[in-house]
C-alpha cells in the first residue's frame, strides 16, 4: 500500500475514507485539515452571502503537483502517510472542498506537515474557485498564494 494517496473528485469527500486510506500502525498521530464551503465572503467591498463554489482544475498537472507536495512534506516531516483529495464541481455551504490528512509517528510533526501541505497546496496547485452568490452574480477568486510562489 503506498504512504501517497492525492485524488481529485467530483462526488462528495467521506473523510471515514480518508482515514481508511491514512491510518498506519507505526502512527500514533493523524491530522486532517478539512475545508468546508461558508456562507458569506467578505472584503472592503461588504459581505455577500455565497450559495455555492464550483471548482476546475488542469487535473493533470494538479495531481502532480500534488504528489509532488506529499513526497517534500514525507521527507520534510516524515510523515508515514499524507492523503491529498479535492473536490471538483460544486460545493454547496457545509459542503467539503478539501482534505488533507497526515500521519506521524507523534502530533507535533502531524500539525506542522497539515498546515505546511495546506500551504504548499494554495500556493503551486492550479485549482480554481468561483463562488456564486445569493443575487445570482459571481466571482472566480485568485488565490494570492499562487501568484506568489
Amino acid at each position: 500500500m503506498s504512504n501517497i494517496h492525492v485524488e481529485l473528485t467530483n462526488n462528495e469527500i467521506d473523510i471515514n475514507d480518508i482515514l481508511k486510506v491514512c491510518k498506519d500502525p507505526r502512527g500514533g498521530a493523524l491530522n486532517m485539515f478539512i475545508g468546508l464551503t461558508r456562507n458569506f465572503f467578505e472584503d472592503e467591498n461588504g459581505k455577500k452571502d455565497v450559495v455555492t463554489l464550483s471548482y476546475e482544475s488542469d487535473e493533470e498537472f494538479a495531481l502532480v503537483e500534488m504528489n509532488t507536495i506529499c513526497e517534500e512534506a514525507i521527507q520534510k516531516f516524515n510523515c508515514l502517510k499524507v492523503c491529498i483529495v479535492h473536490r471538483l464541481g460544486e460545493v454547496g455551504v457545509e459542503g467539503i472542498s478539501i482534505v488533507v490528512a497526515v500521519t506521524t509517528e507523534h502530533r507535533d510533526k502531524s500539525f506542522e506537515a497539515t498546515q505546511w501541505i495546506m500551504n504548499d497546496f494554495k500556493g503551486r496547485v492550479p485549482i480554481f474557485k468561483k463562488e456564486i452568490y445569493s443575487d445570482n452574480s459571481s466571482t472566480w477568486k485568485v488565490n494570492k498564494e499562487y501568484f506568489e510562489q
